[in-house]
């Protein structure tokens, strides 16, 4: 529904939240921007409550913006943590998220950074379990992180053959 009605953006964060005040001849007034922004963020947010049953809906009270229910500047295994956290308090209240959920919300929840990812992990003829999902994203969040890492190391392991010995296979170099 929020992507038929162009608000998907504002669950995704990719929206970003207007400044509440703007300088306008050399006086700091309202910034008319943040008005709509925060208008249309809190049907969207609204939105999204309405669609929850009340066990669920009592895990997101509070959250003063839509984008609040996604991963944010977690790192993945606070992100895992809170995730597992949620779906475990639903459990114990006797409303347990199928595996197949679970996997679908964790997905979701990434963020842009992560949209390749999610896109690899839907697209499979059948949605991983939930357990395959995490060991595939704390995998993939380490693969990314390590390609962050200072060129300096990778030009050495480079400038010595790629970190490969080929002096033993008949080769000379």
């Amino acid at each position: 529904m929020l992507s038929s009605l162009k608000l998907i953006d504002f669950a995704d964060g990719d929206r970003p939240q207007q400044p509440k005040m703007i300088v306008y001849d050399e006086k700091e007034q309202p910034n008319p921007g943040y008005l709509t922004w925060e208008y249309y963020d809190q049907l969207v947010l609204c939105m999204i409550n309405s669609t929850l049953s009340e066990e669920i809906l009592s895990h997101v009270v509070g959250l003063e913006i839509s984008r609040e229910c996604k991963k944010g500047n977690s790192t993945i295994d606070e992100y895992l943590r809170a995730f597992k956290n949620i779906c475990d308090s639903l459990g114990a209240i006797g409303c347990s998220v199928p595996d197949e959920d679970k996997s679908y919300w964790l997905l979701q929840g990434l963020g842009p950074n992560y949209d390749s990812f999610t896109t690899i992990m839907l697209t499979k003829p059948l949605i991983p379990s939930y357990k395959e999902v995490e060991a595939s994203l704390k995998i993939h969040d380490l693969r990314t992180s390590s390609l962050h890492k200072s060129p300096m190391k990778s030009t050495y392991v480079t400038q010595r053959g790629g970190g490969y010995n080929l002096r033993g296979r008949g080769r000379s170099f």
